[in-house]
This record gives C-alpha cells, sequence and structure tokens, in this order.
C-alpha cells in the first residue's frame, strides 16, 4: 500500500510540475581544454566525479539526491563532449519505495532541470569564458594532470630549472636539474636514490621507456642535510637509447627525515627551461 502511496505521489508531481528537455548544451569550449574546463565545474558545482570514459567522451558524476514532497529521489549528471561542445543530461533517474529504488516516472521538471543541468552548464560557461579560470583548471586537472615547475613533498620544495639531454652524446643522458628548498621549520636529512628497485626509491623504470640510471645500480645515492630555508642545487640524469621530446610521467621517491614520499612530475615537454 505504502509503495502504491508513493506511486501515485510521483505521478501527481509530474502532472503538475511540468517538464522540459532534458538535456542542456554549452558551445564553443576552449579547445584542448574541454575536460579540464568541465571537470572543475563538476567539482565547484559541489559534485564529485563517478566515471570519466575518454573514449565514449563522457564523465558522470556520483549520485545526486533530492525529495519531492515526502518521495526519495536520485540521478546522475552525465557530460557527453562533442568537439568543442558540452551535451548535459541526467540519467538514472529513480525514485525510493519503501525498501527498493525504482525508475522515475516521466522527464525531470523544469525546475530540477534549472536546479542541476543548468547549474552546471552556467558553471562551465563560466569557467571557459575566464582565462585566469581556464588556466587553472589545467594546472590543478585530476583527469590530465599537467606539468608543474614547483612541487612539495614532505615540505621540500622541488624546483625544475631545467630539463634537456645531451643529444650528441653516445649516450644520450637526459638532464634534471632541480633547486630543493627545505620549507619547514626544522632541519631534515634527505636521502634519494638514483636506481633501487628493492626499496623502490625510484619509479622511474615503469615509466620512462629504454631508460636506466647512470652509475652503479643501487649504490647512488643523494643525501642532502637542509636547515630549515636551505637551498640545494642538484641533478638527475639517466641515459636513453631514444631523443625524447617528452615524458607523460616522471616518479622521484625519496625520504625525509622518517617520512617516504614521492616527487612526481606530469606531461614534461623536452626541452625545459625556467623563466
Amino acid at each position: 500500500m505504502k509503495n502504491l502511496i508513493l506511486t501515485l505521489i510521483s505521478i501527481f508531481v509530474f502532472l503538475i510540475g511540468g517538464h522540459s528537455q532534458e538535456f542542456v548544451t554549452v558551445n564553443g569550449l576552449a579547445d584542448g581544454k574541454q575536460w579540464q574546463i568541465i571537470e572543475k565545474a563538476i567539482y565547484e558545482s559541489g559534485y564529485k566525479i563517478g566515471k570519466f570514459n575518454p573514449a565514449e567522451k563522457t564523465i558522470l558524476t556520483n549520485w545526486i539526491q533530492w525529495k519531492v514532497i515526502t518521495v526519495q529521489n536520485r540521478g546522475i549528471l552525465k557530460v557527453e563532449l562533442s568537439g568543442q561542445d558540452a551535451t548535459i543530461s541526467m540519467i538514472d533517474r529513480s525514485y525510493k519505495t519503501s525498501d527498493k529504488w525504482g525508475p522515475a516516472i516521466g522527464k525531470l521538471s523544469k525546475k530540477n532541470k534549472k536546479k542541476y543541468l543548468q547549474k552546471l552548464a552556467d558553471k562551465i560557461t563560466e569557467i571557459n569564458a575566464s582565462a585566469a579560470m581556464t588556466e587553472d583548471a589545467v594546472e590543478n586537472s585530476v583527469l590530465f594532470p599537467a606539468f608543474k615547475s614547483i612541487t612539495k613533498v614532505l615540505g621540500v620544495e622541488w624546483k625544475v630549472d631545467s630539463i634537456y639531454q645531451l643529444t650528441e652524446s653516445p649516450k644520450k643522458e637526459l638532464m634534471l636539474c632541480f633547486t630543493l628548498t627545505n620549507t619547514n621549520s626544522y632541519p631534515v636529512t634527505m636521502g634519494v636514490s638514483l636506481w633501487n628497485e628493492k626499496y623502490i626509491f625510484l619509479g622511474v623504470q615503469a615509466k620512462m621507456k629504454n631508460m636506466k640510471a647512470i652509475g652503479e645500480v643501487g649504490n647512488v645515492a643523494y643525501r642532502p642535510y637542509l636547515n630549515a630555508g636551505d637551498k640545494v642545487s642538484t641533478v638527475f640524469y639517466y641515459s636513453s637509447s631514444d631523443i625524447l621530446t617528452k615524458i607523460p610521467k616522471f616518479v622521484l621517491g625519496h625520504y625525509v627525515n622518517k617520512g617516504s614520499g614521492k616527487l612526481i612530475i606530469y606531461d614534461i615537454k623536452i626541452p625545459y627551461y625556467s623563466k
């Protein structure tokens, strides 16, 4: 009986609430930055990403729930990308009976279309119209991590000064030059190994094809002691059989005092020189 009452309430709300097309389209997103803009808009609208399918060119949010009179409803926002245009819809809408969820009746109301679909569309439009917000979306994307010249790990700041390759050398050494700064309020002793699979100091072997550390394997380490505020320059270098123009991901593991962390740099274009 309770389930029947809930169903009747849902039908009543559908009849009096009005309905509309169940999608909203945003046109003209910045080329090459579409996903990052959409990602930022989803988070800033208070939602989380449930699933990202680049092959199908879709992003789904997590479940969104709301009440209509006494009936609990839910749905998932879907953003589908076609070129520079994004279409937002709500899928898998359902309402809750006493013990389970059932398919929602009718289309999304005009009120909820404005509250959920149009709200996200407006946020996408806002970010896309702002160069600063678009840049922030690209720099802080989780779906498409971008290169950052400064990364802090366990209070130690790693600043990339330059990355270049000695292309005329027989070993084609790739040079990675950093300035390390201890931003902690206390001294630190670091332990960074160029190559030591046993302790997983460096995950480069799985990330950089045809590359290896120069030096005796397992016996090449960099262990600076830094007082608070101290800076030190250092160079890590690796041999390669190829001339490189880009590294998707570079991972360098290290210890700071008794803590362990990883420096991760994405989307490195070679050569790179800091300004």
